[in-house]
């Protein structure tokens, strides 16, 4: 198995996880608690990664891309805290595990990047789920 594979199992895993134990957080404090406790304790985990491996080498677009992407990942964790305030775990979850379909489409349409048949597909079948879980 190649080790990306391994990496992304333990992601969907960690995702899946947190959004459930969100879901509880979210039960005993607002959703803007949730997300600022969650943001502190990504960047305490992050400086003492970046702080035993000794990696910092960064450039001015590499820190503007960074930034950019938190700033799209904050809005994301705070949209899916409240959508959880909302409507169960079991639909908004599934429904926000749809990103990778916008990943898909600007990677098409941005970086160029080429989509197979079978990812049409899957896109496809993505938007269908979306329609099925909005019944």
């Amino acid at each position: 198995m190649p080790s990306w594979v391994a990496l992304s199992i333990i992601g969907l895993t960690c995702w899946g996880t947190g959004n459930f134990v969100r879901k509880q957080a979210i039960a005993h404090i607002s959703p803007w608690a949730v997300v600022v406790f969650q943001s502190v304790t990504v960047m305490v985990l992050a400086i003492g990664a970046i702080a035993i491996r000794g990696e910092l080498n960064v450039t001015t677009e590499a820190l503007l891309l960074a930034i950019a992407g938190g700033s799209f990942q904050f809005l994301a964790n705070i949209s899916m805290a409240f959508a959880l305030t909302r409507g169960p775990a079991s639909l908004v979850v599934p429904v926000s595990s749809m990103y990778p379909v916008m990943t898909l489409v600007l990677a098409f349409f941005i970086l160029g990047e080429t989509i197979s048949a079978t990812q049409a597909l899957g896109l496809l079948l993505s938007v269908a789920a979306l329609y099925a879980f909005s019944r």
